[in-house]
This record gives C-alpha cells, structure tokens and sequence, in this order.
C-alpha cells in the first residue's frame, strides 16, 4: 500500500493532480481509517498508469472518464479488449482529421509564403484568396483539371504546384526578380541572365523535354480575359519572359552558326 505521496514520486504526477483525479472519480483510493489518509493499492497504480498512457495518447480526461464508464459496464477480460480497442480506433480517427486540419494550414501558410516571395508584397486580397480556396479545391481537382490537357505520364513529370517543395519555392524567388526586373529591355544583360536561368529551371523541372515544357507553359497562360491561371504568372509577367526567353535562344542559335 502507498500514500499519495508515495505515488506522486513513483508517477511524477503532483498530488494536486492525483487529487484531481479522484475529483472526476477516475481514482478510487481507500481511507485510512484511523487518519482519513489515502491508501493507494496496486490496482490503483495500475489504473493510474492506463489513464497516463491515454493521455500520452491525446484522449482528454473526459473521454479517459467515459472511457472507464464504458469499460465498467461489463468488466470481463473480453468486454476490456473490446472497450480499448475501440477507443484507440477513435483516437486513430481523430487524429487522422487532425493530421488533414494541420496539413491544410500548413499548405496555406506556405501559399501565402510563395505568395511573398514571388510578388515581394503582403497582399491580404490574396490571402483571402488562398483561404476560400484552400476550402473548396482538394487534390482531386487539381489532377482533373490536368487531365483535360496531359496524359498520366506527362502529369507525373509535371511540377507539383505544392508550395511545400522546394522547387516550388526556388521558383517563386526567381518569379520575384522576373517581376522586379519587368521594366528591362529583353535584350538587357539583367534579362538574359534570368532568360538563361528560367530556361535552367525548366530543363530540369521537365528533365530536358522541351515539348512537354511547351504544352505545360501554354496550359498556364492567363485566360483571354487576362485571369491568372497559375499565381503570379498575370500577362505581363507572362509577355516579358516569352520575349526574354525567345531572344535568349536566338542568340543562342546565332551563335552556334559562328
């Protein structure tokens, strides 16, 4: 038999919180009936290391209550095997809705970073954007809308559009300079110079398939209407690199000829 603060040190629980404990009736210690102390038993220890297991287990002290509520109902061996088994599945349950409400945040914040990056602008517009957005389009969308213009082969070799990669964001750092930069005559030094490191990026986003390359381009333009299909990418930006890019490999081409 042990005293609470016995139990405490063994724990690492503060007598306060065994206390509170049997507060919520999830411990049930006996009394000293000399003193009206409490007596813990092995039992209780045994419960005591449960409920520290379920809250490791991120079940809160109200399901750890009902848990036990549940598990009393019927306390053969099979009833508990049953009770804990259906628990933990709730918990997995749980944290799997969880896991997706992180990730979805997760990817929001990194849309607005790329969102900063690219442009160099806060722009709470966009922003907003992103969370409508990020409400109403899932993955699924996303490979549909390729589908129409690629086949499966060609959407595997396609850039995610994740800001959580890398690549992704290695773009968005040299979109920034593009639109920095947008003022430039195409056949400045400073345009050539991203003209070549665009053409860098898309040889190994694309692994050297120029025709895929292409297709991926157009299917980004902006609409007729001048919508951005793709962020960041709006006529302007997309007029001044088709005219970097093209001067870039007609100089390239000239040159191969001398």
């Amino acid at each position: 038999m042990y005293n609470v603060g016995d139990v405490s040190e063994m724990t690492g629980l503060s007598i306060k919180t065994l206390h509170y404990y049997e507060k919520l009736g999830l411990l049930k210690p006996k009394r000293e009936p000399r003193n009206g102390y409490r007596i813990y038993e092995d039992h209780d220890l045994l419960k005591l290391q449960e409920i520290m297991i379920l809250k490791k287990m991120g079940f809160t002290l109200t399901e750890v209550k009902q848990f036990y509520q549940q598990q009393d109902i019927d306390n053969t061996e099979n009833r508990k095997e049953q009770v804990w088994s259906t628990a933990i599945k709730r918990q997995i349950d749980t944290l799997s809705r969880e896991e997706e409400r992180i990730n979805k945040l997760k990817y929001l914040l990194q849309s607005m970073l790329y969102a900063i990056e690219a442009t160099g602008e806060v722009n709470h517009d966009h922003f907003e954007t992103f969370i409508k957005e990020l409400t109403r389009v899932n993955k699924d969308d996303k490979y549909h809308y390729r589908s129409k213009t690629f086949t499966d082969k060609e959407i595997s070799q396609l850039p995610s559009g994740d800001p959580n990669d890398p690549s992704i964001m290695e773009w968005a750092t040299l979109l920034r300079e593009i639109r920095q930069n947008i003022g430039e005559h195409p056949n400045s030094s400073k345009s050539q110079k991203l003209a070549k490191r665009i053409i860098d990026y898309a040889n190994k986003m694309f692994h050297g398939d120029e025709q895929l390359a292409d297709k991926y381009w157009d299917s980004i333009r902006p609409t007729t209407d001048g919508k951005e299909k793709l962020y960041g990418m709006d006529v302007k930006v997309m007029e001044y690199i088709d005219k970097i890019v093209t001067r870039y490999l007609q100089e390239k081409e000239e040159s191969s000829y001398d």
